[in-house]
């Protein structure tokens, strides 16, 4: 893919996210202390030993910013072979995440064994797809069988070991993908404290592959930065409210957040389940679309995935047209009533940051029309939706794949963290305790997710309908207090870097079940702006 540098220099700086208490955050002036978790190597040790520098250099030209395709042309023609490229970016985590990046949480002690067998079963002519013998990771809220751990970057989960996969590491073992480690994130998906994004104790703290300066924003931000950085092929992050979206825009790499129940949020650690949802973090498209293939499904363990059943065992790769967009009217969200007085609509695209974005639009064949509509106004029922969610959320969670462990309940994390506030808590966990203090039932709870989720869907349906536009395109995730909370499809596709550097992206909302569309509208866009730019990260020495 080729890079292009962005053509405007107007920025305002107005556009961060969404909500102000997702938004990023001042970094605290003491620093905060180490990782709890150093990453262990020892398994890897001999086949670091063996991958010589010449080696490497040629890795260095065959592997980063590699596509899924790509990757299985180099291995068909046995150019590589899945130990290698696991051992190959293994070899980059330890140069240049150790101490750096922090996007890696824990890693895989079986990782060679599965990338060896895979070789196997490819060298005795079965290939189960594409994402055979692809190394990815997974955000440590999502729940692996094996020798792994499950945290969500949370000392008091610091010893967890799920009692078996979740739906989605079962679905990427049967794929073919090697589950390289584990992401990591904002602890407890950035409903801990109001602190930096991609701040854990066991982790550390993830740095964008841009500049340290900028904010990776979160929480699935190990996800973000480790495809970013080609740490990984791809990672598997969630999403509450923008916390998938926002990370991929800000490190420049696609994201997706998938129609409610597409995805089980089986063995996930949640916030809400009436927003939650496991999705896709790649370089491109088609591979989002991949893993989004190879993840979803109907799953008897998250009833949710019932309402989503019409989409099961759909290839998402099939509508991805460069045509998706030709004809089509786009309209740019821009969270403000009405326009800036003398103002044109260039001068407030470019203000907010998708200048080049609508020339990519346009080359695509769309129409692009400003919606002058400010969202929703729903934030303090959200946070009383999170609150109530995590805490009951959670007791179900663990009871299920810890039961008898000493560690049973939001109050029991809170009261964990108070005993070394310094190193458990170090932002505080006001968030956490606000959970705790909780008090609405059950049935009140599900009352609020339906009622916000009703007002979501009915604000995108007036949106679309008082437009006349196809599709509701957003910078980064401005749009995720209304398609998270409505369980709407979202896909954010890279739109350039800022005149400050930092990347942005373009999201693209569909209505429910729309995801294979939503699809091809970022894919169209994508393939007509090619405005990915690779993070200065270096390569392994």
């Amino acid at each position: 893919m080729s890079n292009h540098v962005l053509p405007r220099a107007l920025v305002l700086g107005v556009l961060l996210l969404a909500l102000p208490m997702f938004g990023a955050a001042a970094q605290a002036v003491e620093p905060a202390p180490p990782p709890l978790r150093a990453l262990d190597f020892a398994p890897f040790e001999a086949a670091l030993a063996e991958l010589d520098g010449d080696r490497v250099g040629e890795l260095d030209v065959i592997v980063p910013e590699a596509t899924f395709d790509e990757l299985q042309s180099a291995m068909a023609a046995g150019d590589l072979t899945s130990l290698e490229l696991t051992t190959y970016y293994l070899s980059r985590i330890g140069a240049i995440d150790v101490d750096g990046l922090q996007a890696m949480l824990e890693l895989n002690p079986d990782a060679l064994t599965i990338a060896a067998d895979l070789d196997a079963e490819r060298a005795a002519g079965t290939v189960r797809g594409p994402l055979h013998g692809i190394p990815v990771s997974i955000k440590d809220n999502i729940g692996s069988g094996g020798q792994m751990h499950n945290t969500a970057g949370a000392a008091a989960l610091a010893e967890v070991r799920p009692d078996q996969d979740s739906f989605v590491a079962a679905a990427l073992r049967e794929a073919g993908a090697v589950i390289i480690g584990k992401a990591n994130m904002s602890e407890w998906a950035y409903w801990m404290h109001t602190g930096p994004s991609g701040y854990t104790a066991l982790g550390g703290q993830v740095v964008s592959p841009y500049d340290p300066a900028f904010d990776p924003l979160g929480s699935s931000t190990g996800s973000a930065v480790g495809t970013s950085a080609n740490l990984v092929a791809a990672s598997i992050g969630s999403e509450t409210l923008g916390s998938l979206v926002a990370p991929a825009a800000a490190n420049g790499v696609v994201g997706m957040y998938p129609s409610r129940g597409l995805v089980s949020c089986d063995r996930v650690i949640p916030v809400t389940d009436q927003t939650d949802t496991p999705g896709p973090i790649a370089r491109t498209v088609t591979d989002a679309a991949i893993l989004l293939t190879a993840i979803a499904g109907v799953d008897t363990q998250d009833e949710t995935t019932s309402e989503a059943a019409a989409l099961a065992g759909t290839d998402f790769t099939d509508l991805l047209d460069t045509r998706a967009l030709k004809g089509k009217r786009v309209g740019i969200f821009t969270a403000a009533a009405e326009p800036l007085e003398g103002m044109t609509n260039e001068d407030f695209f470019d203000t907010i940051g998708v200048g080049p974005a609508i020339d990519g639009l346009e080359a695509a064949g769309a129409e692009v029309v400003p919606i002058w509509d400010a969202g929703l106004d729903n934030l303090t029922a959200f946070v009383a939706l999170g609150n109530n969610g995590l805490r009951m959320g959670f007791a179900d969670y663990i009871a299920a794949v810890d039961p008898g462990g000493s560690i049973s309940s939001i109050a029991d994390v809170v009261a964990f963290n108070a005993q070394d506030p310094g190193r458990y808590a170090f932002y505080g966990q006001e968030r956490l305790e606000a959970a705790v203090a909780s008090d609405g039932t059950r049935e009140q709870y599900e009352e609020l997710g339906t009622q916000l989720r009703d007002e979501a869907r009915g604000h995108i349906a007036d949106l679309l309908e008082q437009n006349d536009i196809d599709v509701i395109a957003a910078p980064a995730n401005r749009f995720s207090g209304v398609y998270a909370v409505a369980g709407y499809p979202s896909v954010t596709v890279p739109a350039g870097l800022r005149p400050t550097g930092e990347a942005i992206g373009l999201t693209f909302t569909g209505s429910y079940l729309e995801d294979a569309q939503v699809l091809a509208y970022a894919y169209a866009f994508e393939q007509a702006s090619m405005l990915r730019e690779v993070p200065p990260v270096g390569a392994v020495e």
